[in-house]
Order: structure tokens, then sequence, then C-alpha cells
């Protein structure tokens, strides 16, 4: 709260000042980066999930892969397949440090080897049981629910971002 009424936005500051009803009561804050960081974690398995997908083909039979949103859903989803892809030690459990590895060699991003909140993060999101393991039932869960959450995001996934420099000025 005292971020709302500090100074470090003046206009908020004013508002609150003016407005102290507005205010939330204690105890009822929502932390900020933790929302962050589990949004962005959602996405980031999302990104893994495409990545990890097999090849599937279009109604009219072309050759698509995973990392083409709109027909991420035509194929039968083999929750085993997309298990062993990410479980390196093939234990049967994906771990916080095998998350990790997909993060850097599937999503392709830059990441510090002693830096996990991310991937536990995004773990705890894979995780769709509670039991603080992600395994065979976990991705079962998610072929199940993808196609549902792709179709409500059909409209988004159909106009991808185009990157900034191979915009035409």
């Amino acid at each position: 709260i005292s971020d709302l009424t500090n100074g470090q936005s003046k206009p908020w500051t004013e508002y609150y000042k003016e407005h102290p009803e507005c205010l939330p009561p204690k105890g009822a804050y929502v932390n900020l980066y933790s929302e962050l960081m589990a949004f962005f974690a959602k996405n980031m398995w999302r990104k893994i999930w495409e990545a990890i997908g097999p090849e599937a083909t279009t109604k009219n039979g072309s050759v698509i892969y995973s990392n083409d949103p709109t027909e991420l859903c035509t194929y039968d989803c083999d929750p085993s397949e997309r298990l062993e892809r990410l479980d390196l030690d093939q234990d049967g459990i994906v771990t916080v440090d095998e998350i990790h590895n997909a993060l850097r060699d599937v999503v392709g991003l830059s990441v510090d080897p002693t830096e996990k909140s991310l991937a536990e993060f995004v773990h705890s999101f894979a995780d769709t049981t509670g039991d603080g393991v992600v395994t065979l039932e976990d991705f079962e869960t998610f072929c199940e629910e993808m196609p549902a959450f792709y179709e409500s995001q059909k409209w988004r996934l159909a106009f991808p971002k185009v990157a900034a420099d191979s915009v035409a000025v």
C-alpha cells in the first residue's frame, strides 16, 4: 500500500490520498511479482508443451509442426511421448532441473545455471495434481485440457507477433 501513497507515482498518490476508502483492506494485497511470474510460467510451459509435441498433420494431410499454434490440436496427444522428451533421466518424473534445461534447450532462453526461480514456477504450473512432482498423470491432464485452451485462444494465436526488425516502415 505504501507504494500507492508514497509519491512514487504522483497520480496514484494524489488519487489514493483523496480516496483512501479505495485502498484495499489490510491483508488483501496481491503479490505482483508472484502474479507476473505465474503468468510468465504458464506461457513458458505452453511454449515447452508446443515444442515437445509430435509432428501433426492438417485435415488436408500436409505436415505441420507443434510450433504452428493454429493447428496444435489436430493430432492425438501422446502424454507418454511428451514426458519422455522432457524426462532426461527417464525416471518418470520431470524435475525443476529438467524444466530449467528445457527453458534453455527447447525454448531457447538464456538461463543462469544457478537461478531457477522461473523453472520452479513453471514446474509448479505443470504439476496439475499439486503433489510436488510432474508425472505422466500431469501430462495426461494437459493432453485433455490443451485443446480447450487453444480453442479459447484461437483469436490470439491466429495473429502471431511479428519481430520488430521485420516490420516495414
